[in-house]
């Protein structure tokens, strides 16, 4: 069993989206074995295409610079990578985030494009209840 610890970064505005979605520009994750051993590291940037602008507010908030969106790769090609790090299909994982958020944009963002992610979304776990 693998422990994917996952952490996203989302395109953000104060207040609503302009094109009414927020677009997921960063996973981060850490895959953890049984041990405690950590197995793998992934970080990626997503190219954002509904509001392909970052705000001010967002640059300031998650440290992602316009430049590095502009060279990103899409979502479906991070998707694909994320996958092949995490063992989907192939190993046995769990799925944790800090925050409802990191299940509620991966959600949006899968039917957004209509990508088949509900079968490993659905293992997602917010552990920040359990820390505080």
């Amino acid at each position: 069993m693998n422990y994917i610890i996952l952490d996203l970064e989302a395109t953000c505005w104060r207040g609503k989206p302009p094109r009414g979605i927020n677009e997921i520009i960063e996973i981060g994750a850490v895959k953890v074995n049984e041990y405690g051993e950590v197995k793998g590291l992934f970080s990626k940037l997503i190219k954002p295409v509904v509001n392909p602008v970052l705000s001010g507010f967002c640059k300031k908030l998650t440290g992602i610079s316009q430049e590095q969106v502009n060279i990103a790769d899409n979502f479906i090609k991070v998707m694909d990578e994320f996958h092949d790090f995490i063992g989907y299909g192939f190993e046995d994982y769990r799925l944790y985030s800090w925050g409802n958020n990191d299940r509620s944009f991966s959600e949006q963002i899968a039917f957004f494009i209509i990508l088949k992610m509900t079968g490993w979304i659905r293992l997602l776990i917010c552990i920040k209840s359990i820390f505080q």
